[in-house]
């Protein structure tokens, strides 16, 4: 074969295997479309519809055992972003603490919206949305309990029993503060009323709590447990919104509803509406000033 045949058949080969792979290839359009998975903001978007994970905890959610009808502090204030945004809030399924995480990773729900102190446990799976106040965590003992006033080390003893729920924050607290102290167990499907009414009876000495759960049942309960003075809150937490790490178009949603919440004073006004007594619920402060620096 001549040399002019042979390099002529070559840039054939070639040219014919370049438009082979372009034509066998598909286009950054056509993979783009074909490995693109619709987000959570998106789903609300084609559906008109947030779909709502809660726990039933007074006052930030309550359902009512005989109508079934919805009420709470985070019931109003998610009802209250649903109708500024045009969309239905759709509460799909109840929850719990050691299972809002996986429950959110199955879609059962889009968002956990009734209430969720953001910690580094839960960051590690999940994201937060701004906060939209702040609850703080004390430890209330028994009304004649003696032994621990004014001394935070008295609680981290293997004598002292502490009670909570399994997966929630407060045990978590427990763990960290507490590490030598004992635990009274409860399960994640164990009305939180129970933490407290345990130290009542007598079946555990300590319970952490918030003042806005622990304030509706020393209301009810007169005289029964108190709060242990103690020089600081054991923690103070964001009040949040929680989604999944990728749906954070969806957070940015509720943070720019939350901030249009917090401006138009809906927040305050719900927080007055559910308070018990005064301080339950650290204010956020809005993001602004007013001229008097206010």
């Amino acid at each position: 074969m001549r040399y002019e045949q042979i390099v002529a058949t070559l840039v054939i080969s070639l040219l014919a295997g370049t438009l082979g792979a372009y034509l066998v290839l598909p286009s950054r359009d056509s993979m783009a479309v074909a490995t693109h998975i619709e987000t959570a903001l998106e789903r609300v978007n084609k559906t008109g519809k947030l779909r709502c994970g809660y726990i039933e905890a007074p006052p930030y959610f309550v359902k009512d055992p005989n109508t079934g009808a919805y009420s709470g502090l985070w019931y109003e204030l998610t009802e209250k972003i649903a109708e500024l945004a045009g969309v239905q809030v759709v509460w799909t399924a109840p929850t719990s603490y050691a299972t809002v995480i996986p429950d959110l990773k199955a879609g059962k729900f889009d968002a956990y919206c009734s209430a969720i102190w953001s910690g580094a446990k839960r960051a590690k799976e999940a994201i937060f949305s701004m906060p939209l106040y702040y609850s703080s965590m004390n430890a209330y003992a028994r009304m004649d309990e003696q032994r621990f006033i004014g001394k935070l080390e008295e609680l981290n003893k293997p004598a002292i029993k502490f009670v909570g729920i399994d997966g929630s924050m407060e045990q978590s607290v427990r763990q960290i503060e507490f590490p030598e102290s004992s635990e009274l167990s409860l399960p994640q499907t164990a009305d939180i009323t129970l933490m407290t009414e345990s130290v009542a009876t007598g079946k555990a000495d300590v319970v952490i709590s918030s003042p806005a759960l622990f304030d509706p049942y020393d209301k009810s309960n007169p005289g029964k447990l108190k709060k242990i003075p103690l020089a600081r809150p054991l923690r103070v937490f964001e009040e949040t919104y929680m989604v999944l790490p990728e749906d954070h178009a969806l957070r940015d949603f509720l943070n720019t509803a939350g901030k249009e919440l917090l401006s138009s004073g809906f927040v305050e006004k719900t927080l007055q509406k559910y308070e018990v007594a005064p301080g339950e619920f650290l204010r956020a402060k809005p993001p602004y000033e007013d001229a008097a620096g206010k």
